[in-house]
């Protein structure tokens, strides 16, 4: 079996984004009328000819392509080809580079290392000046990468050049600066955006609140929700969204001065003059401070339907996740009847979560499983085991269905991740799965993940049929892994399998080839189902292919002393085998043997299968 190199599989990949990429740009080009560069000048009709004497009608112009394809070939460009031949190519395209379409191609996010090259390249563009939008999201492809230090100098780049740094900027840099721990730096560029008289955004507000309970620091994050609504700054969406999460998950033995002044200043909001302005967002939060007193939240939720405010997707999951942790079942009962009313469900997490609940508190979960029909089946398996001791792993579940999701998809390198995953923590996984990852790996020529599932599979003790395990032998024979063969024919041996004539003499035959002879007796005699003529022939060759000559002709005479029969291919396997060993006499020997029993088999009328199969392998 053929595998290609990775080098090759980069270069075809590198050929076809080179080769996209100029079909898009070239057809841009070829669309431009000739006549759009003499706008300012009169233009003359020509008489058209009539229809007869058109012999070749010209073609409708082509339509420029949108600018999504041309950013999506320079994107390929710079993800599957060499920074050098990438650069040989941009400068071949017709492009006129702007802020705008470095921007697209940018937000892309290509490898941080062509980003940055790009980045350096396009500045040295004839007519092109980066600005703070590309400047922003170079910012952000550093900080998404951990390159802090390379983040900051660009930062002061942009002061140097004289490039306006806004808020958005301001933004990105705390919040990347907090998401690799350096909050003290958060909070200075916070300070430093306050400095230079940028006004914060909501955005702004919102991402520093969030670093800030990230963090634990409420009272502070308080203090900065104060501020917004004093400059006159309304909350979306996901500024209450942050808001709900830190309430949500605070743990219910939370001293109350960790996040009391985050509840303070909610409450005023709720109590206050935004009171007038009700949001839906405003009830989740409510909803989420009351949850300690269920009664009062079902009577708020109550309330607040009936005003025609509803809860959304998202309120109703962190609404289940904390009926969850506190072991609230009646609220979490109450919130799934609303969902199933209006076709909501939870996300498998929280899903998971709540059965888990309902079990531990002796309810159904006919409800949850209703609302969520998706998911209708999971963790069903084993609740139809009559095992006593049976139990649902979920996240045994999860991990089951990624694998399922990667295997149709064939991403090998997750798969591989997963299992490795999986056997550091013990996780079980069905025998189907495991050896449906077998065969798939190799055939598509991953045997690194088909081995590590046979691992996997042998650590755990499952039974496989014989199929899935000769699906690993012929490429590993192929490939000369034969150390990782006969761990797979070990392993089969072990739970009953044969090998059966014909794979065992190629085994044995490609072990004599590579000079294993060792190997070879100790593969031959552990199979005592598959000792025949064939096999015995195979013996003898590894033996005389590693100049064991006595040890050939040892189990040659074992062979007669078993009653097989001796065929054609037997001697002439001895006879070679003896001619390049120099012992000619012994040689002459077998060749007036094979004679004789040419000469009796033109009268023998059956001969066993096993010979035939041997002169057609070694004769």
């Amino acid at each position: 079996m053929r595998i290609s190199p990775a080098g090759d599989v980069a270069r075809h990949r590198s050929a076809a984004a080179i080769d996209h990429a100029k079909r898009i740009c070239l057809a841009w080009m070829h669309s431009l009328s000739p006549s759009q560069s003499q706008s300012g000048h009169r233009k003359c009709r020509v008489p058209a000819k009539p229809a007869s004497s058109c012999r070749n009608p010209a073609k409708p112009a082509a339509k420029a392509p949108y600018m999504r394809y041309i950013v999506a070939g320079v994107s390929r460009l710079l993800r599957f080809s060499a920074w050098e031949d990438a650069r040989r190519e941009l400068r071949s395209l017709p492009i006129r580079w702007d802020s705008y379409t470095v921007n697209q191609v940018l937000k892309t996010h290509p490898p941080m290392e062509k980003a940055w090259l790009f980045f350096v390249w396009v500045a040295e563009v004839r007519g092109f000046k980066h600005d703070h939008f590309t400047y922003t999201t170079m910012l952000d492809i550093f900080g998404e990468a951990g390159r802090v230090a390379s983040m900051g100098h660009l930062l002061r780049e942009m002061e140097e050049k004289g490039v306006r740094v806004d808020a958005v900027t301001y933004t990105s840099v705390l919040h990347w600066l907090a998401k690799a721990g350096d909050l003290e730096g958060s909070v200075r560029m916070w300070e430093e955006m306050r400095g230079m008289g940028c006004e914060p955004t909501v955005v702004s507000y919102t991402a520093f609140m969030k670093v800030l309970l990230d963090h634990g620091r409420p009272r502070e994050a308080a203090v900065v929700y104060r501020e917004m609504l004093e400059a006159g700054l309304t909350p979306t969406c996901h500024t209450y969204t942050v808001l709900i999460e830190y309430l949500a998950g605070s743990d219910a033995d939370r001293h109350s001065s960790y996040h009391c002044p985050v509840v303070r200043v909610l409450e005023e909001l709720l109590l206050g003059a935004h009171m007038m302005n009700w949001v839906e967002e405003n009830y989740s939060i409510l909803v989420s401070l009351l949850l300690g007193k269920f009664d009062a939240a079902l009577g708020i939720m109550n309330k607040m339907q009936e005003a025609g405010v509803q809860p959304d997707k998202a309120t109703c999951n962190i609404l289940i996740q904390k009926c969850s942790k506190l072991g609230e079942t009646k609220m979490m009962f109450q919130v799934l009847r609303y969902m199933k009313d209006n076709s909501l469900v939870l996300r498998l997490p929280i899903f998971l979560e709540a059965v888990e609940t309902l079990r531990n508190c002796g309810e159904r979960d006919v409800l949850l499983r209703e609302v969520n029909p998706h998911f209708a089946s999971v963790g069903m398996e084993r609740e139809m085991s009559s095992s006593e001791d049976a139990f649902y792993d979920f996240n045994a579940c999860i991990d089951q269905g990624i694998i399922f999701n990667l295997l149709a998809r064939q991403n090998f390198v997750a798969i591989d991740h997963m299992l490795n995953e999986m056997i550091s923590r013990n996780v079980k996984l069905d025998t189907e799965l495991i050896a449906a990852i077998m065969q798939a790996g190799s055939g598509n020529g991953n045997l690194s993940t088909a081995l590590l599932a046979f691992q996997y599979g042998a650590r755990l003790g499952q039974k496989h049929e014989k199929h899935a395990y000769l699906s690993l032998i012929g490429p590993l024979i192929r490939l000369n892994c034969f150390q990782d063969v006969l761990k797979i024919v070990e392993e089969m041996i072990k739970l009953g399998h044969t090998l059966g004539t014909y794979l065992a003499a190629v085994l044995i035959l490609r072990l004599g080839c590579a000079r294993m002879s060792t190997l070879a007796a100790k593969l031959f005699y552990s199979l005592a189902a598959d000792q025949n003529t064939v096999t015995y022939t195979a013996l003898i060759h590894a033996h005389l292919q590693s100049s064991e000559i006595d040890k050939g002709l040892q189990a040659y005479a074992s062979m007669r002393k078993e009653g097989f029969h001796v065929s054609s291919g037997t001697y002439e396997v001895l006879i070679v085998g003896l001619e390049e060993a120099g012992r000619n006499r012994e040689a002459e020997f077998f060749k007036k043997e094979k004679k004789k029993l040419q000469f009796s088999g033109c009268s023998q009328e059956g001969i066993s299968i096993e010979e035939i199969l041997c002169d057609c392998i070694f004769n």
